[in-house]
């Protein structure tokens, strides 16, 4: 039998891919958290928890030693600038008492390839573009460094917008899609970041089960292959019995002909006085003529759909973009899998709460 040790395990994820690790008979899961609050949720399930602080980790060395695998689900508090010297002070005390060739699995995040927000699509920078992305990449260094220094085989998990039953973004989801006329501003056939707690839960096992033979190195935990947006209304739809209306509005006009810099002026000063100009320019300049015509109606089309949208839509944000099968887990996601996983999660959180959803 396994024993995983959960830090931060009164998360949102942490506690939800505790609690679906706790099903198999080969692991035992024991959460280390930092108060009481998630403490009765636990205590329900039969979950075995440790509250302890993990700057004083030498306290609680013989609890940490005892696991086998560490998940880092933890996130100090504090200002942005602050969380990669904390995260590398408790990391340290952490990783000092574990045992030789333990497996530390530090719970990152997509936005590490250096986007500077999840509009962006997904793509991996040399250089970071947003202060949350350098500071992820820091910190998977540093557990890098720590896991060569201790002996400890560290991957880190770059993980996608995370759904499941305890997760924020599924309540969104749920909400906005009953009912609401909602703005999406991709094609809806682009792949997306979408993963869910059980495929975390079975990455954590498949690094496991695979000790010696997967490479240490930083995984990024999206669904394989990965889903698109029309999947993910087809799952809720089917699952909550909802039936969204999606209004796809693309700003990026990817498919527009590109003009310089000269043109683009051109234009601007055209369409302030295109009544009087339009004639003339059509005489002087009949080449570049259907080009500004084009342009200007794209942005009428584009006006009216706006203002045909109401003000109360709730914008759709989702980032998009394929990730490289080497940055993936040697694992499938069966769609039909995915669901009854979930919700074996929500009935066990359900049938302990003494609670019955409609």
């Amino acid at each position: 039998m396994k024993r995983i040790g959960i830090l931060g395990a009164n998360g949102q994820v942490a506690s939800e891919v505790a609690i679906y690790l706790s099903q198999f008979d080969d692991i035992e899961v024991v959460c280390f958290l930092r108060n009481k609050y998630s403490v009765i949720l636990f205590e329900k399930i039969g979950i075995k928890y440790c509250i302890i602080d993990y700057y004083k980790a030498d306290l609680f060395k013989n609890e940490i030693y005892s696991c086998d695998v560490v998940c880092d689900f933890a996130y100090p508090s504090g200002r942005l600038e602050d969380i990669y010297s904390k995260s590398k002070i408790y990391q340290d005390n952490i990783m000092r008492h574990m045992q030789n060739k333990g497996i530390y699995i530090y719970m990152s995040s997509i936005m590490a390839y250096g986007m500077a927000d999840e509009e962006e699509p997904l793509k991996e920078y040399r250089m970071a573009r947003g202060s949350y992305a350098v500071t992820k990449r820091k910190i998977e260094k540093s557990v890098k460094k720590n896991g060569h220094k201790y002996g400890l085989q560290c991957y880190n998990f770059r993980l996608g917008q995370v759904h499941g039953f305890l997760q924020s973004v599924t309540n969104y989801y749920r909400e906005i899609f009953d009912g609401n006329d909602i703005v999406y501003k991709k094609s809806m056939n682009l792949p997306t970041s979408v993963v869910f707690t059980s495929t975390i839960g079975d990455a954590i096992k498949s690094i496991i089960e695979n000790k010696n033979q997967l490479p240490f190195k930083t995984y990024t935990i999206v669904l394989n292959p990965q889903w698109t947006m029309n999947d993910v209304v087809n799952y809720y739809s089917e699952k909550y019995k909802v039936l969204p209306k999606i209004n796809c509005v693309d700003d990026d006009l990817k498919n527009t002909p590109s003009i310089n810099i000269f043109k683009s002026l051109l234009t601007k000063y055209l369409l302030k006085s295109r009544k009087s100009i339009e004639p003339l320019l059509l005489r002087i300049i009949p080449s570049l003529f259907p080009l500004l015509k084009s342009n200007y109606r794209i942005r009428v089309i584009k006006q009216q759909i706006r203002e045909k949208i109401s003000d109360t839509s709730v914008n759709l944000m989702q980032m998009t973009g394929e990730v490289p099968s080497s940055h993936l887990l040697p694992m499938k996601s069966e769609t039909n899998q995915i669901m009854q996983k979930q919700l074996w999660i929500e009935k066990r959180i359900l049938s302990v709460l003494n609670f019955h959803e409609k």
